[in-house]
């Protein structure tokens, strides 16, 4: 079977370290449910980095079965490249607690 994740880079040259990250943070992501269908990472440059292709925002689109779950990170706090992997962490990071709320809130009604 394929894999749900896909990684795309757009308007920047690929990165196995940010390629590698998101695997690594989806991993977690799909401890909760195995009901994942597809996550979508875009991966662009900034505006103001484009030529440099430092600094990242991050589009993450999850899907699950009753729900599409949408996060969107722009680069524009972010400074280093540590804080840019930090900002890859923390779009998991919300994607993984939406997940959980949507799979809480579906516990309840299934309990109701």
């Amino acid at each position: 079977m394929e894999k749900p994740l896909k990684v795309t880079f757009k308007g920047i040259a690929q990165s196995d370290e940010i390629e590698s990250a998101c695997f690594k943070h989806f991993a977690k992501i799909e401890k909760l449910t195995d009901r994942i269908t597809s996550c979508h990472v875009v991966v662009s440059a900034r505006e103001s980095d484009r030529e440099r292709n430092q600094l990242h925002n991050y589009h993450l689109t999850l899907l699950v079965p009753g729900t599409e779950i949408v996060i969107t990170h722009d680069a524009g706090e972010v400074h280093s490249k540590e804080e840019d992997l930090r900002a890859l962490r923390d779009t998991f990071d919300r994607a993984r607690h939406r997940l959980d709320e949507f799979m809480e809130r579906r516990r309840d009604r299934t309990r109701s």
